[in-house]
């Protein structure tokens, strides 16, 4: 999570808020990122402004996303792009192995404003869920794995009473941990283990 703050006595808030979610693998796999994006107290999504998730490592022109749907998701409509596709290793993982890499953009398209305008307001917005499933074939990546990527927000803050385009950045980092299922395996694994060195141990001494 990003707090970008000015100093005392200022009427403007944080900007964005980025809460990612772990990893999924999907399939033979696919990789699965999920953000939750929020907006902080005086900050405002109008028709048109953005937020931009750069190099993701492996989008390209086929990637899948979902933007947040239906009727109790906090926003709506919102359009998608991607953008700068280009090749690259996959970080932080050997051997070296070739992926593609794209920017994707989720841009504001409803005419209904999700923003905060009393001065009081100290609670964010949540504008909703974002999931984005990479085009290419990863390895599977072992747990504990992660990677950073840097992001572009384009929103509306309310500054003396008026409402003004800024321009906020950050990083957000992506990780893996264990399923449930893979951590109870683990679990059963290492409590049988004891057992099987005892076993071995007889074995060598008969």
């Amino acid at each position: 999570m990003l707090v970008l703050g000015l100093g005392a006595g200022t009427a403007k808030a944080a900007g964005l808020k980025v809460i990612p979610a772990p990893i999924k693998q999907q399939g033979d796999p696919q990789n699965l990122y999920i953000v939750d994006l929020g907006l902080e107290p005086l900050t405002g999504a109008w028709l048109g402004d953005n937020v931009t998730f750069k190099a993701l490592p492996g989008v390209d022109y086929s990637t899948i996303w979902q933007t947040p749907t239906g009727p109790s998701s906090p926003t709506k409509s919102w359009a998608t792009d991607i953008s700068n596709v280009t090749a690259g290793d996959i970080p932080n993982y050997s051997p070296p192995t070739p992926i593609p890499f794209g920017d994707i953009t989720f841009t504001y398209a409803d005419f209904t404003v999700p923003e905060y305008n009393n001065l009081s307001s100290i609670s964010d917005r949540p504008l909703g869920r974002f999931t984005v499933i990479t085009a290419d074939l990863f390895p599977f990546l072992p747990p504990g794995y992660s990677f950073e990527v840097d992001w572009v927000a384009n929103l509306h803050v309310l500054e003396n009473g008026v409402w003004k385009a800024e321009t906020f950045t950050g990083r957000v980092t992506f990780s893996i941990v264990p399923e449930p299922a893979s951590i109870v395996m683990l679990g059963v694994a290492a409590a049988g283990l004891p057992a099987l060195l005892y076993a071995n141990r007889r074995r060598r001494a008969a």
